[in-house]
């Protein structure tokens, strides 16, 4: 997988997806408008999304 918890100690992943969210959603958007050059603002998303470890 591409994240692996190998410590049973850490509950909780922060992982930065703010900029990354934003290129996919405007990659989707392009995608759907079938215009590659289109540009659109994308509403302000949590800086972190938090995995936490399934009991």
């Amino acid at each position: 997988s591409i994240c692996e918890v190998t410590d049973p100690e850490i509950t909780t992943i922060d992982i930065p997806v703010e900029e990354l969210a934003q290129k996919a959603v405007c990659a989707m958007v392009n995608l759907l408008n079938g215009k590659s050059g289109l540009q659109r603002d994308v509403a302000t998303l949590s800086p972190t999304l938090k995995i936490r470890q399934s009991v």
